[in-house]
């Protein structure tokens, strides 16, 4: 079941979430004890009411899961907590009154023996705490509450903190594969303590556990059958897999795996590699194919052993589902590289307990230096779980979903990364422009501020209004534009800087006192309240005198933590020095730590703006470096 996760900004989602709320915990014994007897209503309008508090916090996040007909399918309520002592000051809201029929007592021992358990994980100092998962009951184990999971734990590990929930007895599991443990006894109360959830804590993942990871060639057809048996435990719990597999038994499915790997060993140009961790288990694995080059014959013979892969299936499995995905698959894959060589990634497997610990992105790296060192493309068919990491690698949606029945995938692309092999070059002509707009786009689209501000708007008005703006930039001699250009000719980023006049030059005056005239779809309220509240910021930047501004910044995903960044931003920050004057930004949460990098500190209190304050930027600035 295909769906995205939005941040909940709007307080009519409220609602529907408290709904949502109502119809997951209904069935269980805790809401017979303590809301049995309320109104089913007045139960929602509680849970609204309780929603609507965290909403208004920025420390508070919610996130919705929402299916392809527009259905909230299940929402997560992250807590983001200061340590013991540093504590916020609280705010005076008081908890709202329970309504009739609840049983005063059992819900007032409870939250109280809960607030209780809560304020020691404090003790640890900062964390954050998952307070609420819900999961719609018609989209459970369809990887909805693994969506739902993935911003906290990302974020307890960006911040090196552990994070902390309370597991009714139904999400124990689910939570345990995620790193979870218990960690002291079970919370309960009630007749025979029926109400009960058990505490359980997750230490962070540091960005250098992947070290403790090491990668090896698979060569051994013993080692086979652990690789299918954690294909099946990782993918299982995934609706492709619940839609073709379900009724095959596992010692079948293995056994179907098992045949695939072997016959990939027997080939040359097909090559695995496993990931083991300290411990000695295995904890992951790659399979990737390799074309020949501009060979149709020998490319036609490689890719033959596919298409027999749709036969022998074992006694379960939806068969005629699965022939439709494989023909639809193996049609794909047959337009890759144009008859040309390149590189595709057929299976990636991580460990659901050893997740977001950069075990992909080593077993990755095989394949992408070999793309690179060949200069090749590499290919895969992304599932919805997968996407936002292979986006994060460079790759990029080529071509609408591959769909069969309620099987679909995403066909993505990386292009080969040159060796630092990119050129800068001053932006002159107006016709160059074009081709900037849409690698703005590609670059800032998956970004909150993006969707929030430009979301809704046609991709074509969207890169002809950034291209119009440029071009404003571009006819002012005091708005330098660079170009990064890669081997193949192809815009891979650009820069535009503001820099102060130059002796005898008259200034021309602010571009914000123009009115900005935006493209039909741009929440226009946002827009303009984040433009003025930026205006507002970089008046200041005066206060020193004359300086340079780097006012936008792009590099396209798949060239990006090649230099690209680091090459466009070199001009301006020399022409600071060579000027004698400070440099400026405002940097998003994804480009601080380049700029930090690149010598820019904090300058300023962060400028926020939108629903629950959702938009944020840094101000950062650079001094200059004296000139030998």
């Amino acid at each position: 079941m295909p769906f995205t996760v939005e941040r909940v900004v709007d307080p009519a989602d409220l609602p529907t979430l408290a709904s949502l709320h109502q119809a997951a915990f209904g069935p269980y014994p805790t809401h017979d004890l303590l809301w049995s007897n309320v109104n089913p209503e007045a139960e929602r309008r509680w849970l609204a009411t309780i929603l609507a508090g965290p909403l208004k916090k920025p420390n508070e996040p919610m996130f919705k899961a929402v299916d392809e007909e527009g259905q909230v399918v299940g929402f997560a309520l992250w807590k983001v907590k200061p340590g013991k002592g540093e504590e916020q000051p609280k705010e005076d809201e008081a908890f709202p009154d329970l309504p009739d029929g609840a049983d005063v007592g059992l819900v007032k021992e409870f939250f109280g023996k809960l607030d209780d358990l809560r304020n020691t994980y404090g003790d640890e100092g900062p964390h954050i705490h998952l307070d609420t998962l819900v999961v719609s009951p018609t989209a459970q184990r369809k990887g909805v509450g693994h969506a739902l999971m993935a911003w906290g734990l990302a974020e307890a590990d960006k911040r090196g903190v552990p994070a902390f929930i309370e597991a009714s007895e139904q999400g124990f599991g689910l939570y345990q594969k995620f790193g979870f443990v218990r960690t002291q006894p079970d919370l309960a109360c009630g007749p025979n303590g029926v109400v009960a959830v058990t505490p359980m804590r997750r230490s962070p993942r540091k960005a250098s556990q992947s070290a403790k990871v090491t990668v090896h060639r698979v060569s051994d057809p013993a080692e086979l059958p652990t690789l299918a048996a954690l294909a099946r435990i990782t993918f299982s719990p995934h609706p492709t897999h619940r839609l073709t597999w379900a009724n095959a038994s596992p010692e079948d499915e293995q056994r179907w795996k098992v045949a695939k790997y072997t016959r990939s060993l027997e080939q040359a140009n097909e090559h695995m590699f496993k990931a083991v961790d300290g411990r000695g288990d295995v904890v992951g694995f790659t399979l990737w194919k390799v074309s020949p080059a501009k060979d149709g014959a020998a490319k036609d013979a490689a890719n033959a052993g596919d298409e027999d892969e749709t036969l022998n299936f074992p006694e379960g499995v939806n068969l005629e589902l699965m022939k439709e995905v494989f023909a639809k698959v193996d049609d794909l894959r047959k337009t890759y590289g144009n008859g040309g060589q390149y590189i595709h990634l057929d299976t990636l497997v991580v460990s659901p307990t050893a997740q977001r610990g950069g075990i992909g992105r080593a077993l990755m790296a095989w394949g992408l230096a070999e793309a690179d060192r060949l200069s090749v493309p590499v290919f895969l068919e992304s599932t919805p779980e997968g996407y936002k990491f292979y986006e994060r690698c460079g790759f990029v949606r080529t071509s609408e979903d591959l769909a069969a029945g309620a099987v679909a995938f995403t066909p993505m692309k990386r292009s080969p990364v040159g060796t630092g092999k990119v050129s800068i070059h001053r932006v002159t002509d107006p016709a160059e422009l074009p081709s900037l707009a849409p690698v703005h786009r590609d670059a800032f689209s998956p970004h909150t501020m993006h969707k929030l501000i430009w979301g809704k708007v046609a991709k074509e008005d969207d890169n002809r209004w950034m291209a119009n703006s440029l071009a404003d930039s571009l006819a002012n001699p005091r708005e330098p534009i660079f170009k990064a250009v890669d081997e193949q000719g192809q815009v891979v980023g650009f820069a535009l800087w503001k820099v102060p006049p130059q002796d005898g030059e008259e200034g021309k005056g602010a571009k914000g006192e123009k009115p900005m005239d935006f493209a039909e779809g741009t929440n226009v309220e946002l827009a303009k309240e984040f433009f003025d509240k930026l205006d507002v910021v970089r008046k200041t930047y005066s206060d020193e005198g004359p300086h340079v501004h780097l006012n936008i910044l792009v590099v396209s995903p798949g060239a990006q933590r090649q230099g690209v960044g680091r090459a466009l931003i070199q001009w301006g920050c020399e022409e600071a020095d060579r000027l004698g004057v400070s440099a400026w930004l405002e940097a998003s949460e994804q480009g601080f730590g380049l700029y930090k990098k690149m010598g820019f500190e904090r300058a300023r209190e962060d400028v926020y703006a939108g629903p629950d304050n959702a938009i944020s930027v840094t101000p950062m600035r650079r001094s200059p470096r004296p000139r030998s």
